[in-house]
């Protein structure tokens, strides 16, 4: 997976937790970030200790219409990891 600038982050409950202000990596700003990098994440809403917590997985809310094109019209691009956590995050969002 991957998240860029403006995507809203979940919880596994389902719970918003905000929007992706900025990334950066080595103190260098990025557009994006890919699954497996360490990077540093600003968000416009969440207090650390009160809505977030260490060691706390977010994924990103992909919308139900994305999801449907994802898996649909470029599913032979997807690896069975990334189809399998867009199916997963619909259910979290089901929720």
């Amino acid at each position: 997976g991957r998240v860029k600038n403006d995507y809203e982050l979940i919880k596994e409950d389902g719970t918003s937790i905000g929007r992706i202000k900025s990334i950066q990596a080595d103190k260098e700003s990025k557009t994006e970030a890919k699954a497996g990098e360490k990077v540093a994440i600003s968000l416009d809403d969440p207090t650390i200790g009160r809505h977030i917590f260490e060691n706390e997985v977010y994924y990103s809310a992909v919308p139900r219409r994305h999801a449907l094109i994802l898996q649909e019209k470029y599913k032979a691009h997807l690896t069975t990891p990334e189809l399998e956590l867009i199916d997963y995050i619909q259910r979290i969002i089901r929720k």
